[in-house]
C-alpha cells in the first residue's frame, strides 16, 4: 500500500508520523482488519500496531469492533482527510505549470523536488502572477495562459545552477527578482574579446 502523507493535516490533527500512516493504512483496507495484518503490510510487530491503533481509537480515528476485534476507519477520520480537489482547479494554469515542472529534462537529477500539494499550487499561483506581471511590463498587454507557461518553461530551463541544485517553488517564488536577474545578465552578457590572432585572421 502506498500512504499519500498530507503533512499540513497532519500537522493540524497534531498526529506523529506513524499514527499518521497507520491510519491511513487502516482506511485503505477498507473492511475491518487485525493487528496482524495491518503489522505485515507495514513492517512493525503486531503488538506495536496495536498500542498504535488504540491510541488512534482514543482519538476517534480508528474504532475496533466489540466482537471481531478488527480495526476499521471512522467517519472522523475520512473526513480529517479529505482532500479539496476543487480548492485549486480554479486556475488550470497551475496544472499546466505542474505538468511542466515534472517533465523529466526540466528537474535536476539529483534533486529529492516533489510536488507538494496545495503549498505549491499557492506558490506557483504566486509565480504566475509575478510572470504575468513581468510580460506586461515588457509587451505592454495582457498575456495569454500560453504565454505564462511558455514563460514559466524558459524561467525553468534558465535557473541559475544553485536552485536548479537546490530546487523548491518557495525559492523560486521568494527570488524571483534575484533570478530573473541573474537569467537577464547570462543572456546580456558580451562575447568574451578575440585575441590578437583571430582579429589578424579576420581581416
Amino acid at each position: 500500500m502506498i500512504t499519500r502523507i498530507n503533512h499540513e493535516i497532519r500537522k493540524q490533527l497534531e498526529l506523529p508520523l506513524e499514527e499518521y500512516v497507520l491510519a491511513d493504512v487502516v482506511r485503505q483496507f477498507k473492511k475491518p482488519t487485525t493487528a496482524v495484518e495491518i503489522a505485515e503490510e507495514v513492517a512493525m510487530k503486531p503488538e506495536e500496531v496495536a498500542m498504535i491503533l488504540f491510541s488512534l481509537c482514543d482519538r476517534g480515528y480508528v474504532e475496533q469492533g466489540k466482537k471481531s476485534k478488527k480495526f476499521s476507519s471512522t467517519s472522523l477520520w475520512k473526513s480529517a482527510t479529505k482532500e479539496q480537489k476543487e480548492e485549486k482547479q480554479v486556475n488550470p494554469i497551475i496544472n499546466l505549470m505542474r505538468l511542466a515542472l515534472l517533465s523529466e529534462d526540466r528537474i535536476h537529477k539529483q534533486t529529492d523536488y516533489y510536488w507538494d500539494g496545495s503549498k505549491d499550487a499557492d506558490l506557483a499561483e504566486k509565480i504566475a502572477a509575478k510572470l504575468a506581471f513581468s510580460f506586461r511590463a515588457r509587451f505592454n498587454e495582457e498575456p495569454e495562459q500560453e504565454d505564462i507557461i511558455n514563460s514559466f518553461c524558459l524561467l525553468l530551463d534558465n535557473l541559475p545552477e544553485w536552485h536548479r541544485n537546490n530546487f523548491s517553488m518557495s525559492r523560486i517564488n521568494s527570488d524571483y527578482n534575484g533570478i530573473i536577474s541573474t537569467i537577464k545578465s547570462s543572456v546580456r552578457k558580451p562575447p568574451p574579446p578575440k585575441s590578437i590572432d583571430d582579429l589578424l585572421n579576420g581581416i
